[in-house]
């Protein structure tokens, strides 16, 4: 029962009913399973993929679970929609950096940063990135 719930709950904050279907609308943005920002464009295309979504000037299709038309990929598709798209949050500050690569919170001021240091603080600096985004990936 319990996990029936928890499982419940997991749908519903990815953006599911609780038959696991998402629930889209036309002019709101989802995230594909690569991270691409798409938007939903129709919902009544017919079928079993009759939701429709845009991306960079390509339609594709997908099921109101969010599959992929063409998903025969084990794992997913990377066209799989996922969730919502929730716009990425820009964030920036000082962190304390100790050896065995081991580093504190985001501190919002240098000042802080400093009164909250460990003894064995090697290094304080100021980094910015955005939530959510490899800095390491090429992103688009």
């Amino acid at each position: 029962m319990a996990l029936a719930i928890m499982a419940m709950a997991m749908a519903m904050a990815m953006g599911m009913d609780e038959r696991g279907k998402m629930n889209f609308e036309v002019g709101k943005y989802y995230k594909r399973r690569d991270g691409k920002k798409v938007r939903c464009i129709a919902t009544d295309n017919g079928g079993r993929y009759c939701v429709v979504m845009m991306s960079d000037n390509n339609v594709s299709l997908v099921a109101h679970d969010g599959r992929f038309y063409d998903n025969q990929v084990k794992g997913g598709s990377t066209q799989d929609i996922v969730a919502e798209w929730k716009e990425p949050v820009k964030v920036s500050g000082w962190i304390n950096i100790y050896q065995g690569n081991l580093h504190s919170g985001l501190y919002s001021a240098k000042i802080l940063a400093d009164s909250m240091r460990d003894p064995d603080r090697i290094a304080c600096v100021y980094v910015e990135g955005t939530e959510g985004v490899d800095p390491n990936s090429e992103g688009e």
